[in-house]
């Protein structure tokens, strides 16, 4: 495992990504208070994954039309995580993919708290969760200009089964043509909070 990476008040012109995991587990890690400028992406996770760490107070600027902000994808875990007050922002010739991707290989998708984040244009989804997803808290974020390329039919998705699942007092602002609701969750949907 890594431990206690430490990645804290870098300026990041054009990079393509400020963490690139592609094995081992990262666990408690600090990734805040960055300025990803013009086409970069704040992490991205292929293999292993990133456990009990904080990922806050980061500006994505202007960032490339088919990236995503926080990209976990492969074989990884992504658990007991808390993403708060990061900014995305970008216009609609140059907004990221999405804000956050949990792809379908994932191992586990539990325990995130995802919350204060200001997201200002996305191309698809805000937030795309494909495994099956539990105990994960999404509060008191912005969704601006989210769908800009008015293929998705929610601003937030979930392609399976979701459990102990809270989603609350966000604002939601979804402008694909495609749309006919602000959250959609594919599989069953348990023990959970959705309110808007």
């Amino acid at each position: 495992r890594d431990r206690a990476i430490r990645i804290i008040n870098n300026r990041c012109h054009g990079v393509r990504l400020v963490l690139d995991n592609t094995s081992g587990i990262v666990t408690g890690a600090l990734i805040t208070n960055n300025v990803i400028d013009i086409g970069g992406c704040l992490l991205a996770c292929s293999a292993g994954g990133i456990t009990n760490s904080i990922i806050s107070n980061n500006i994505c600027a202007y960032t490339e039309n088919t990236r995503t902000i926080i990209n976990i994808s492969g074989t990884s875990i992504f658990d007991h995580n808390v993403i708060e007050n990061n900014i995305v922002c970008a216009m609609s010739s140059r907004a990221p993919a999405r804000f956050i991707y949990v792809g379908d290989n994932i191992a586990s998708f539990t325990c995130n708290i995802i919350k204060g984040n200001e997201i200002n244009y996305t191309q698809k989804e805000a937030i795309l969760g494909v495994p099956v997803s539990a105990n994960n808290v999404i509060t008191n974020n912005v969704f601006k200009n989210v769908g800009i390329d008015n293929s998705q039919t929610a601003a937030l998705r979930f392609a399976h089964a979701v459990d102990n699942m809270i989603i609350s007092d966000n604002t939601i602002e979804i402008v694909s043509s495609a749309a006919n609701c602000h959250i959609r969750i594919q599989g069953v949907l348990t023990n959970s909070v959705i309110t808007n």
